[in-house]
C-alpha cells in the first residue's frame, strides 16, 4: 500500500507500508515494511536527487530460525547529474542498520559512492550506429559488528572502471577492471580484470565469450592467496512475443 504525492514535474513524495507472511514445513515467518522517499528534480531534467527512509522487521512467529527476530533500517541520499548530453555522474550515501535482538548481535554501516559514465555514438558505414561507453565509480563502506562474543570493524573501497563497444552492427566487444581493500580487522586484498566479446545472428541468436582472472590475497593468514582463470561460453535464443 503506498500513497504518492507529486508537485508538478519537480517534486514526488511517497510513503507506504507493506505486510509479509510467509509459512512452510518448518516455520512461520511475518515482515512488516515502512518506507518513504521525497524525489526533487529540475525542470530541466538534468539534475535529480532523492532522499529516502525503508525499514524491514522480521517476526519469526515460532522461534525456530537461526537468526529469530531481525530488525532492518536504512537511510540514503543520492543526486544524478546529466551536465552535459553524454556524461551522467552521480552519488550516493546510506546509513543501515541491522539488529538481531535475540542472538544479541547487531551490525551498523555507513557507505558512500560517486560514479561517472560517459557514452558517445558514432555512425558507421550503410548508417548503422554504434556506441562506446566508459564508466568507474568507486565505493566506501565503513562497518561495524557487534555480538554477545567480540566485535570488529570493516572499511571496504571498490574502485571499477568498465569500457563497453558496439564494434560493428552484431558485434559488441568491453573490458573490466575491479579492485577492493578491506582494512581495519581484516586485510584483505582483491582484483578482478574481465573481457567479453559478444555477436548477435540470424535475428535471435547469440554467442559470447567471457574471460575473468581473479586475485584475492589475505595478510592476516600466511599463504591464504589464489588466482584463478575462468572462461564462459554462452549461446542465447531470444523468443518473441510479437
Amino acid at each position: 500500500m503506498d500513497a504518492v504525492v507529486r508537485g508538478g514535474r519537480v517534486a514526488t513524495l511517497n510513503a507506504g507500508y507493506g505486510w509479509e507472511a510467509w509459512d512452510d514445513d518448518r516455520s512461520i515467518t511475518t515482515y512488516d515494511n515502512f518506507r518513504a522517499s521525497l524525489g526533487l528534480r529540475d525542470p530541466g531534467g538534468r539534475v535529480s536527487g532523492r532522499l529516502g527512509w525503508s525499514t524491514r522487521n522480521k517476526d519469526d512467529n515460532e522461534d525456530v530460525l537461526l537468526l529469530r527476530d531481525t530488525e532492518y533500517a536504512r537511510t540514503e541520499a543520492r543526486i544524478d547529474a546529466t551536465p552535459v548530453q553524454a556524461l551522467t555522474v552521480g552519488a550516493r550515501v546510506a546509513d543501515r542498520t541491522r539488529k538481531m535482538p535475540d542472538i544479541g548481535a547487531e551490525a551498523n554501516g555507513r557507505a558512500a559512492s560517486v560514479y561517472g559514465r560517459y557514452q558517445f555514438d558514432r555512425k558507421e558505414d550503410g548508417g548503422a550506429l554504434s556506441a562506446t561507453t566508459i564508466g568507474v565509480d568507486y565505493r566506501y563502506a565503513d562497518d561495524d559488528y557487534d555480538n554477545r562474543v567480540a566485535a570488529y570493524r570493516v572499511k571496504s573501497h571498490i574502485v571499477t572502471g568498465r569500457l563497453d563497444a558496439d564494434l560493428y552492427r552484431s558485434i559488441s566487444a568491453g573490458a573490466a577492471v575491479t579492485y577492493m581493500s578491506l582494512e581495519e580487522d581484516l586485510d584483505i586484498q582483491k582484483s578482478v580484470l574481465s573481457f567479453y566479446v559478444g555477436y548477435q545472428f540470424a535475428d535471435a541468436f547469440s554467442v559470447d565469450v567471457k574471460y575473468n582472472a581473479y586475485n584475492f590475497d589475505d595478510y592476516l593468514l600466511a599463504g591464504r592467496f589464489y588466482t584463478a582463470n575462468v572462461v564462459w561460453v554462452n549461446v542465447g535464443y531470444e523468443f518473441s512475443t510479437e
